[in-house]
């Protein structure tokens, strides 16, 4: 907002998806401490079964902690997330398990090699590569130009803009793999790397684009 990416209007997201955050937070910090330091004799006595068990039960094991400590949160519930009917958000998957590649988790990570006219580097990741712009994920040469073209003549100029082939980047098919990817689709990608929209056209991308820079519908 301060570069004038967006309106003032974006702020009243970060209440609705920081709270949503702590909130998960201290759900998986309380549980991961209810466990670290019991606080009556039979928490502590679950406690020590449940150590004794993991010993030679792998499913004891995944008792010790909630494995969440590490995720990112994700923004399926955010007002600047589009919903994909088709894709309704299932839950948290089980332990160690992907997300449901729907709008609002964080983008699948892979190592992508650019060639000449990539916006990629050599040793380049996903996530970094689209942190701090607003990226466009597409699966043809055309298909990306013409999306970041649209994009560029609807947003105000000051937004930092890049649509990526997958079809052609090296390691663009593990992503791919991890959105589904589907024939047509094009999933809009926010500076913070967290997926915000899979649309299918491009008057949706740019709906979708809007909304996560806090406005409304052009």
């Amino acid at each position: 907002m301060l570069r004038g990416w967006a309106p003032p209007s974006l702020l009243d997201s970060y209440e609705a998806e920081r709270v949503a955050a702590a909130r998960e937070n201290l759900e998986v910090t309380t549980a991961t401490m209810d466990f670290l330091v019991p606080r009556s004799p039979e928490r502590r006595a679950r406690r020590q079964q449940v150590l004794d068990r993991a010993v030679d039960d792998a499913a004891a094991r995944s008792q010790i902690d909630s494995g969440r400590l590490y995720e990112s949160f994700w923004y399926v519930d955010s007002p600047l997330t589009t919903p994909d009917p088709s894709r309704p958000w299932p839950g948290r998957p089980p332990r160690g398990a992907p997300p449901a590649p729907v709008p609002g988790v964080i983008v699948p990570d892979s190592a992508v090699h650019g060639t000449p006219g990539d916006a990629a580097s050599p040793g380049s990741r996903l996530r970094a590569l689209v942190r701090g712009r607003l990226s466009v994920l597409a699966d043809a040469p055309g298909t990306a130009a013409r999306a970041l073209a649209v994009l560029r003549r609807t947003l105000p100029p000051q937004v930092p803009l890049a649509a990526l082939d997958l079809s052609s980047l090296p390691g663009g098919d593990p992503v791919r793999a991890g959105l589904a990817w589907e024939p047509g689709d094009l999933w809009l990608v926010r500076p913070d790397a967290h997926t915000a929209a899979r649309v299918r056209s491009e008057d949706e991308l740019v709906v979708a684009a809007t909304r996560v820079l806090g406005g409304s519908e052009p």
